[in-house]
């Protein structure tokens, strides 16, 4: 029997020896083509003779080879052409690149060539193989002679039945090498082989056995928890052995707890951990266990420790610097142990004696603290804080904050409106929060300007109150953090109170039997007139016997279906400004509703006679068809009914006909109403029907 051979294979009669090509399955995926030989087709073969490495699986690693054999019929004298197939564990990469699924095809040379002697190394010696605890045989050899070699590790899984050594890997280049994953309770045999840069490979090492053994590692020693004045507890101990992770637990002491847990570790492998977060004065036990691929050990000694905390210390290196907008910028060098930092205050100017903590911790090492009364002397402190409570302070800075008035405004215009007032304009100074307008009657004779009562927040200004005919002056001061500014320039106007302007963007919407007007206000309208016309009635404009209050009303009652304009004009007590431009609208009933409770009564002499509910202000156009000819399309009567009623014929006897109304005003039609039907009596064939009683005109 021959183990390894895959699913795939071919043997070939090359001279006096059968060629049994293959890919290497003694290791799970192997990348490697590998012929035996022997002296029968049925063997015992040898080998393997490593031909071809498939350099898919190298350049993307979920690539695998299969099915590796040999074309006799297609290789050349003294050649083998040799073939595997490629797939992938990416079911999507196909999609993405079909040349993946298919043959690759080499040709090399057979029987493989004979390397000059002279380039042949030696055989490795001395080899070991040393089982360790987690399933891996730790492998050491000595070199011979010559330089710049690698070494091919072969390994034959013994236990399992494997018949021949095979390669494991890629070539070590040192003379070492730890071989994991060996199955539990197996014998494996090794032996080593020296290859040059050239790839020419030497004779076999003596072969060793060991056998694989998996166990859980030892126990962790010393253990040590020390405790320190930042309130966390210092792991440390003796490794168990190499190549081993660690598990840590705790359990709080104090409050009560008796069950470990496991702690996070961002290092694993290490042989000591710093633990943070715990309670402060509380006692912890802890304990440490070592783990590999076989399980956890046994713990380690029981270790304890009491978290201590001590308050920070003090903040050093404070400084203060006044900034431009009144503000203070402290700067500070973090206290030993501080989580957070707490600013301390207090307004000499004002006479506080005490320091008043502000209600915000500070994570960082700096703050900027406002609002501060400008011209003020201000000193400040700066403790830390932690878990333990709020350690001393640092050393004591003192600042003056001061903001400096805002400049005078500029640009500043007066420009007098029609109700008397005066708007004031000017450009806004950087860093004002209010503006004081000042003024004088000149016309009355004062020297000096008064301050309006209420500051304004923002440009521009209306001054009111003022005399109409007089000459005023008004100057603007800004007002800021540091106070008032100076003065503007100073501006003059004359209060004048003068008829409203035209009001603009007047609108008409028609109603029934109304339209509403709106418009915007003009500056000094204190009421307004409208006046209006009927045009289709051929009138002139006239006015509404009372003027308006607001710039929008609902003209009525109109006539419907009459058209409309309108124009408004604003008043005060300089008289009436000019009329706006001239909207029209024309209003419109609404659309009749639905016509109900219509009957159809069929008449002995072949007519109908059709009755509804009546509906005001309407028409009634009359709708028929011929459901017994057919007729799937409704027929309007020419006329339209005047009253709820209709008599309509001749109709063709024994037919049976639906009929409908619907109601029509100026506006439109309304919908139909449900469909009524009657059979025609009578003996009459009237192919054209018609409303018989009283209709208007179309």
């Amino acid at each position: 029997m021959l183990s390894g051979a895959g699913e795939g294979m071919s043997v070939t009669k090359a001279g006096d020896q059968y060629v049994l090509v293959t890919q290497e399955s003694n290791q799970l995926f192997s990348n490697w083509i590998v012929a035996y030989v022997s002296g029968s087709p049925t063997g015992p073969f040898t080998g393997p003779a490593y031909l071809i490495e498939a350099k898919e699986p190298k350049l993307d690693p979920s690539q695998f080879i299969y099915v590796g054999r040999a074309h006799p019929e297609l290789s050349a004298p003294g050649k083998l052409l040799i073939s595997y197939d490629v797939n992938t564990f990416d079911s999507d990469a196909h999609f993405r690149d079909v040349r993946i699924y298919r043959p690759r095809f080499h040709e090399v040379a057979w029987p493989p060539p004979v390397p000059d002697p002279s380039t042949v190394p030696g055989a490795p010696t001395g080899l070991k193989a040393t089982a360790t605890g987690d399933g891996a045989a730790q492998l050491t050899w000595t070199a011979p002679a010559g330089s710049n070699l690698n070494y091919w590790v072969y390994r034959r899984d013994v236990t399992a039945g494997q018949t021949a050594l095979t390669r494991v890997g890629d070539p070590s280049i040192t003379t070492e090498r730890l071989d994991p994953g060996l199955t539990d309770g197996h014998t494996y045999a090794y032996h080593v082989r020296a290859v040059t840069t050239g790839g020419v490979e030497g004779p076999p090492s003596a072969t060793v056995t060991v056998g694989g053994r998996r166990a859980v590692p030892a126990a962790p020693t010393g253990l040590r928890a020390t405790a320190s004045a930042d309130g966390d507890v210092t792991l440390a101990w003796t490794a168990a052995e190499g190549g081993v992770t660690y598990r840590v637990y705790q359990r709080d002491v104090t409050a009560g707890e008796t069950l470990f847990a496991e702690v996070p570790a961002d290092d694993r492998f290490a042989t000591t951990i710093t633990l943070s977060g715990l309670r402060k004065a509380h006692t912890y036990e802890f304990k440490v266990t070592a783990v590999n691929t076989v399980g956890e050990s046994p713990p380690t000694n029981l270790a304890q420790a009491t978290v201590t905390l001590a308050l920070p210390g003090a903040p050093t290196g404070l400084t203060a610097t006044a900034q431009a907008d009144g503000a203070v910028t402290l700067s500070w060098t973090a206290a030993a142990r501080a989580d957070v930092h707490y600013v301390h205050r207090r307004d000499v100017t004002a006479g506080e004696t005490a320091f008043t903590r502000i209600d915000a911790p500070v994570e960082d090492t700096t703050m900027r603290v406002e609002p501060l009364l400008s011209g003020d002397t201000y000193e400040f402190r700066v403790t830390g804080a932690n878990e333990a409570g709020e350690g001393p302070a640092g050393n004591t800075v003192s600042v003056t904050p001061r903001v400096a008035p805002p400049a005078a405004p500029t640009g500043l215009t007066a420009t007098p409106r029609s109700d008397g007032s005066v708007r004031l304009s000017w450009t806004a100074s950087p860093g004002a929060r209010a503006y004081w307008v000042h003024r004088r009657d000149v016309t009355a004779g004062h020297t000096s300007f008064s301050r309006v009562d209420t500051p304004v927040e923002r440009p521009p200004a209306d001054v009111g109150s003022l005399i109409s005919g007089n000459t005023y002056e008004f100057k603007v001061t800004a007002v800021g953090d540091g106070g008032e500014g100076t003065a503007s320039a100073v501006v003059s106007a004359v209060a004048k109170v003068t008829p409203p302007a035209a009001p603009a963007g007047l609108t008409a919407s028609a109603g029934d039997r109304s339209v509403r007007l709106a418009w915007t206000a003009p500056v000094g309208a204190e009421m307004y007139w409208v006046y209006y016309r009927d045009v289709t009635a051929g009138e002139s404009f006239r006015q509404l016997p009372y003027p308006v209050n607001d710039p929008a009303l609902t003209v009525e009652p109109l006539v419907n279906t009459h058209t409309y304009e309108f124009r408004v004009s604003g008043i005060n007590q300089a008289g009436e400004g000019a009329s706006s431009a001239v909207a029209q609208a024309r209003p419109m009933p609404p659309l009749p509703p639905k016509v109900t409770g219509l009957t159809a009564a069929a008449q002995a002499d072949g007519t109908v006679d059709l009755a509804w509910t009546a509906i005001g202000d309407v028409y009634y156009w009359v709708y028929y068809r011929d459901v017994t000819a057919g007729q799937s399309a409704y027929t309007k009567f020419a006329y339209p009914a005047t009253a709820a009623s209709a008599h309509l014929g001749p109709f063709t006897a024994g037919h049976a006909y639906d009929f409908k109304v619907a109601a029509t005003n100026a506006s439109g039609d309304g919908p139909d109403s449900e469909p009524v039907r009657v059979t025609a009596k009578g003996s009459s064939s009237a192919a054209s029907p018609a409303m018989l009683s009283a209709h208007a005109e179309a």
